[in-house]
């Protein structure tokens, strides 16, 4: 998926546990996080609880992209923690890209009376 994205023209970087994710997210401070639910040391939920329980990460987005199978259960859970989409594998590109726009402009999505002036 990576080289996908770099393809589109984001940066990404990598990691492979939810420990190491959570330490790049500190360091970096994304602009979007895509995770999987299913990962050692810390899962996509306990990232996405860490993270909204961090001042300066709550407001990153987060899109889980994930092949678990429990679906709704896990999609209104990963929505009810603040999570900004839940995409299941297989997914469609251009789906996921459409999301990741969307994730990443989130202003566009709010009425006229919602947006920031200035």
């Amino acid at each position: 998926m990576s080289k996908r994205l770099q393809v589109w023209g984001y940066e990404t970087l990598s990691a492979y546990n939810g420990k190491d994710a959570l330490k790049i997210i500190k360091a970096k401070l994304p602009d979007l996080v895509i995770t999987d639910i299913n990962m050692p040391l810390l899962d996509g939920f306990s990232l996405l609880k860490k993270m909204k329980e961090t001042k300066r990460l709550s407001f990153i987005p987060v899109i889980f992209l994930t092949g678990i199978k429990k679906e709704f259960e896990d999609k209104v859970e990963g929505l009810t923690l603040g999570a900004a989409d839940y995409i299941l594998k297989p997914y469609d590109s251009e789906v996921l890209l459409t999301k990741i726009k969307l994730a990443l402009n989130p202003i566009r999505l709010r009425s006229p009376t919602e947006r920031p002036v200035g």
